[in-house]
């Protein structure tokens, strides 16, 4: 229901934190960052997300989630617009002059199947300080994946949110 970000991180006493207000059900830590792929001649935008257990659920469409260290799972949509299929190797930047193995173990992740995300619901997959400024797409992996002393964002999930109608 709600997602706090932060660029300077948040730690586990802030996710206490946020889980202690009296409109809060649960709250959990991830991580996230947007990274450059190549896709034919030009770069584009992916989301790279850590899988989270018990919200924010991914619908696997075709093969698995990512189980071992250099697999992920990539949005549906952009896998079939890509022309990346199941079983290739995505090699990933950071668009910036940081080091993107600052952020992630690997820049090379094998496609081990593709998905939906309750993130996403149209296909406006949003916008980004990188590349052409627009994502493209997104890939999630094993939060293991991530070498962050914080968490990037938080999930809320709101008392009675669940009673409601959304969008209204």
């Amino acid at each position: 229901d709600i997602k706090v970000v932060s660029t300077y991180g948040l730690t586990e006493e802030d996710v206490e934190v946020i889980e202690a207000l009296p409109s809060i059900e649960k709250a959990l830590g991830s991580y996230s960052t947007d990274v450059l792929c190549g896709v034919g001649d030009s770069l584009k935008v992916l989301h790279v997300m850590a899988h989270t257990e018990n919200m924010n659920l991914i619908t696997v469409t075709e093969g698995r989630l990512p189980k071992a260290e250099g697999e992920c799972l990539l949005d549906e949509d952009f896998l079939k617009a890509s022309g990346y299929e199941i079983g290739d190797v995505i090699t990933m930047e950071s668009g910036t002059d940081a080091v993107l193995t600052d952020m992630l173990k690997n820049t090379d992740y094998q496609i081990v199947g593709s998905g939906n995300s309750p993130l996403y619901f149209s296909l406006d997959r949003g916008n980004s300080t990188i590349g052409n400024g627009s994502v493209s797409g997104f890939a999630i992996v094993s939060p293991e994946e991530f070498v962050l002393d914080v968490y990037t964002e938080v999930y809320a999930v709101a008392e009675g949110a669940a009673e409601t109608t959304s969008f209204t």
